[in-house]
């Protein structure tokens, strides 16, 4: 006779499975919508569809005695559609959750990162019924049909569903048109993240299907690490070989633990205590791990199964994306690392074209080179630190289309080669080569080179900015003062430019070979108007676009960021600021093409100079001056050792005084243009009503955004709710460590 405990495990293994075959096998009894839309079921025998009930019975609602957290991937490992889908959900006769397109065509959505659990999302899908949502669909080269297949968190929608084409969707959200966002609509979660328990309800649980794709072996981004399983008061732990301790969330596929093999089943695959293996984590997860005791309610949305909290040490967290017996990652190592090589040698084998000599090369005065030299290389007697303020006020075009990349970051990929004329070029995967210029990661060029010279050949990310630029055009010539390197015109091809905040090595199912490529030993040596010291290094454009923008597109930040008065002050060779309130600050310019005129005893910045003891308004960060951190990858010159850096302040803008209180005053008369204009639309869209009706209009409205005000005011409470909920558990899992101590 079985003990106790292990009749209750049966009992209740046996109505899971009741429970998931009644809702994933029952729906087929259902009236098919149009005999062209029938079930046409797979044919699989008993003994397999009872196997495969049973693990998913497992993955969902686990009955062991071992708690194991499981979840899908937090991002998408596959490519992202150019674009998202819209439509509207729909609950069919099937009992299946469908999207109705805006073409018209009809769908059964797929979760492949955001699924829970069946009565969660049954519950809040069937709320969204009727409603407008937007997906953003995967692209998916996986078979999703076959049962068999472990990524299945539920049956195919084969099994259950009237037939229509079936689609991956990495997250399915609400959407209405809002003017109060930039887009011109706000996005909410289909499912509450405040709410954490649901009402009980006898109705029947509706199908939406869950999948999980399968790990990419990522050499590149994910840090692999060896360790051992082990459990302790009935938690799965992992104990690496440099000896630190974590608690682990599987995002592999199909994930419990089996109390009879006391083994942890996985990808099908199953993975025993106290056995070597190599786990592949999230890159993000840093080599201590994550901290969850601070995201219970958060964290649990997100989870097929959440961390038993009360007794698992959630201090220390890793997610691991795929497990590798030692002799497999070693064979998988070995072979990604041969192809890459392969890849990379016919890559810098292939020459890239350089700039047409036929082509004049523009002239540029002395002046203004000896003004971008100071920007780098400052030669003068008081210190003034810069750095590139990251972009802002930059239009962003996303690519979009085959250019899109994962991770949901609009991106294009293309090969990194050199040219004839020593210049960096990206070829993109459409065959086109592109002049890159960065927005971000300024270093000096023999920095940037040994950087760039190491991803020859390989293959890049780089992240959106401004395309197709014309270099010859007022805003980026030879002589614009945003160029923090020599402005690539006289040396490189500018017939196609692309501006990018970023790079990074993209890995295509590849391995990465880290040596250092040698630069050319032949430079051409036809442009002589640049420094000869720079000329043996590759070349790579940066660009500072600054917040100063002629067009008024740093004028926002009037209103978002603080603006302080002060004067500048020298001590000691280093520039100071001297704020109205009687605070000293080390400022580190933002603006563009900065540095400190001996001869006129000014600070030159973009485009203006700056006299001592004279009050400015300066566009600084928030907060308090902080200690400065020397770590930064967009600095251009660092603030000298001799001067006190514990002090500083960001300055991303300048305005003299009238400039700025003229400036302040235009954008309080263009807000006041803009809720007049609002007011005379609203005036216009009833013009053809008598006063009466105008008043009643604007009573609904005024009543609208008092309501608007009291949905945000009891948000606000179920905030505070779920935040003294947090506390009560984290009060909860510290008094228990202590009872176990």
């Amino acid at each position: 006779m079985l003990p106790s405990y292990e009749n209750e495990m049966n009992i209740c293994r046996l109505l899971c499975l009741f429970v998931l075959f009644v809702v994933t096998v029952g729906c087929q009894k259902s009236k098919p919508v149009s005999p062209k839309t029938a079930v046409s079921k797979p044919t699989v025998s008993n003994e397999t569809l009872n196997e495969v009930l049973n693990e998913m019975a497992q993955t969902i609602h686990p009955q062991s005695k071992v708690h194991v957290a499981t979840a899908q991937p937090n991002r998408p490992l596959r490519p992202v559609k150019d674009k998202e889908d819209r439509g509207t959900l729909r609950l069919g006769h099937d009992n299946c959750f469908y999207i109705e397109l805006d073409n018209g065509e009809k769908v059964l959505p797929v979760l492949t990162a955001t699924y829970s659990s069946p009565e969660s999302l049954s519950f809040w899908y069937k709320k969204a019924v009727g409603k407008k949502i937007v997906g953003s669909a995967l692209d998916s080269a996986i078979d999703l049909t076959p049962l068999e297949d472990n990524g299945w968190l539920t049956l195919p929608p084969s099994y259950q569903c009237n037939k229509l084409r079936v689609q991956p969707y990495w997250n399915l959200e609400l959407y209405a048109k809002s003017a109060e966002f930039s887009s011109g609509e706000e996005r909410i979660s289909i499912i509450d993240p405040q709410i954490t328990s649901l009402p009980k309800s006898n109705t029947k649980i509706a199908y939406i299907g869950g999948y999980s794709y399968p790990a990419v072996f990522d050499f590149v981004d994910d840090p692999f690490a060896e360790g051992e399983l082990f459990i302790k008061k009935d938690c799965l732990y992992i104990r690496f070989t440099d000896g630190h301790v974590a608690m682990l969330v599987f995002t592999t596929q199909r994930t419990y633990w089996q109390d009879a093999k006391k083994a942890l089943r996985a990808s099908g695959k199953d993975w025993f205590l106290g056995q070597r293996y190599v786990f592949q984590i999230y890159s993000d997860h840093g080599s201590g791990g994550n901290d969850l005791t601070s995201h219970l309610v958060t964290a649990d949305r997100e989870m097929i199964n959440p961390p038993h909290y009360l007794s698992c040490n959630t201090k220390q967290v890793h997610t691991v994306k795929a497990i590798y017996q030692p002799a497999e990652y070693a064979q998988e190592k070995a072979a990604h690392d041969a192809k890459v090589k392969a890849l990379e040698k016919a890559a810098r084998d292939e020459k890239v074209a350089g700039r047409n000599p036929a082509i004049p090369v523009p002239v540029i005065s002395k002046d203004i080179l000896n003004e971008q030299a100071q920007v780098t290389q400052p030669q003068s007697k008081v210190h003034v630190a810069s750095y590139i303020s990251g972009g802002g006020g930059v239009l962003v075009y996303p690519v979009g289309g085959k250019d899109a990349c994962v991770h949901l970051h609009e991106c294009e990929i293309g090969r990194l080669r050199l040219g004839s004329d020593n210049c960096y070029y990206l070829v993109l995967d459409n065959g086109d080569k592109v002049l890159p210029i960065l927005l971000w990661g300024y270093g000096t060029p023999q920095k940037l080179a040994e950087k760039y010279n190491s991803w020859l050949g390989k293959k890049i990310k780089a992240y959106y900015g401004n395309h197709d630029l014309d270099l010859m055009s007022e805003d980026y010539n030879l002589s614009n003062i945003g160029w923090v390197t020599r402005p690539p015109h006289q040396q490189c091809d500018i017939s196609k430019v692309h501006q990018y905040y970023s790079f990074d090595l993209y890995n295509d199912d590849s391995t990465t070979d880290e040596a250092v490529n040698p630069p050319p030993n032949e430079v051409d040596d036809t442009f002589s108007s640049y420094s000869k010291h720079d000329s043996k290094w590759p070349y790579i454009a940066v660009y500072n676009t600054g917040l100063m923008q002629s067009d008024g597109g740093g004028d926002a930040f009037l209103v978002n960021r603080p603006f302080e008065e002060g004067q500048l002050f020298t001590e000691k060779g280093c520039l100071y600021i001297r704020l109205k309130n009687g605070k000293v600050a080390l400022p580190v310019f933002g603006t563009q093409r900065t540095f400190w005129n001996d001869a006129k005893n000014t600070l030159r910045a973009s485009g203006k100079d700056w006299q001592l003891g004279k009050a400015y308004f300066f566009g600084i960060s928030e907060g308090e001056a902080y200690d400065y951190n020397r770590d930064l990858g967009n600095v251009i010159v660092e603030p000298h050792l001799s001067c006190n850096t514990k002090k500083a302040h960001y300055v991303h803008n300048i305005y003299r005084v009238s400039e700025y209180k003229q400036k302040v005053a235009a954008f309080k008369i263009l807000r006041k243009a803009e809720e007049t204009t609002y007011s005379a639309e609203l005036d216009s869209s009833i013009a053809a009503f008598d006063d009466e009706v105008r008043e009643a209009v604007h009573a609904a409205f005024d009543e609208k955004i008092q309501a608007i005000e009291a949905e945000y005011a009891a948000k606000v409470k179920v905030i505070e709710a779920a935040s003294e909920i947090e506390r009560k558990a984290e009060e909860q899992v510290a008094n228990r460590r202590k009872q176990v101590q």
